[in-house]
């Protein structure tokens, strides 16, 4: 029974879990995801300036296919609804969230046949920040991909 009520417990916490951080000269890019109730409920997209005027940021997603071909989606739609903020503050830092089923149903409407993806915020001056490549699970939701090569 303690066992029960333990897991119940554990089950129902709100967890931001780290999935990709990716360091760069001038910053940093950081990719969570947000947890409840043992599914992902939201993406969170956090990019670190150390120069604090960088301007707006344009973010989206690249999807690669198993031939290696490659389609950008641009998260503009989805940053601009009501439930996705995106702020950017004074001291160079970038935050987005995204509702991860709104996130879903929008690269299923992209329709191209991908296998991984990678997040990717460009600056103004055309640098880009892309993070590790990431796939989608239908039981662990957004994960990052493992190469599967070991010693």
């Amino acid at each position: 029974m303690i066992v029960v009520v333990l897991y119940l417990y554990r089950k129902d916490k709100v967890r931001v879990l780290p999935l990709t951080e990716q360091i760069y000269q001038d910053g940093k890019l950081s990719i969570s995801v947000l947890k409840e109730k043992g599914s992902v409920k939201q993406i969170i997209i956090q990019v670190f300036f150390k120069k604090k005027e960088i301007g707006h940021l344009n973010l989206y997603v690249e999807l690669t296919s198993k031939g290696k071909s490659k389609k950008t989606v641009d998260l503009k739609p989805l940053l601009h609804e009501k439930d996705n903020p995106e702020t950017q503050n004074e001291q160079g830092e970038y935050f987005a969230d995204i509702s991860y089923p709104a996130f879903e149903k929008y690269l299923v409407s992209a329709e191209f046949g991908y296998e991984s993806m990678r997040f990717v915020a460009e600056r103004p001056d055309g640098r880009k920040y892309k993070s590790h490549q990431l796939a989608i699970s239908e039981r662990w939701g957004l994960l990052k991909i493992d190469s599967g090569n070991y010693n």
